[in-house]
């Protein structure tokens, strides 16, 4: 059985509808990120650990926001769990990307994230 590739999803304009599916062709507009299976596993809130790379699960939840689009693209793009806390039903930690932007996250426990499989023995170091 061959690996399944990472299906993008195009939105457009403000409202976010779906405006083309594919693996090929190009757009200029900022996509929205699916899970892979080969690649990625969907752990809830109160699994997640320091040093796990996440996305938050379902595309509803990680509109393209921002007015640039290096916003947007920060919507859509993993980053790695710094100074995770867990108060109560919430889960709140930093997030931090690839090119050290920082921003606060919180939700709850019960709230799905699409994690990458290969930073899962990082969290487990943590």
């Amino acid at each position: 059985m061959r690996s399944r590739e990472a299906v993008l999803v195009a939105t457009t304009g403000e409202t976010g509808d779906k405006a083309t599916r594919g693996r090929h062709g190009s757009s200029t507009t900022v996509v929205a990120y699916l899970m892979n299976p080969a690649e990625d596993v969907i752990l809830f809130g109160d699994e997640l650990t320091n040093g796990m790379w996440v996305l938050a699960d379902g595309c509803d939840a990680r509109p393209p926001y921002g007015g640039t689009k290096d916003e947007q693209l920060h919507s859509q793009r993993f980053r790695r769990v710094t100074r995770l806390r867990r108060e109560g039903e919430l889960v709140t930690f930093v997030g931090e990307w690839l090119d050290g932007y920082q921003a606060v996250h919180q939700a709850g426990i019960s709230s799905g994230w699409i994690v990458k499989k290969d930073s899962l023995r990082a969290g487990e170091a943590s």
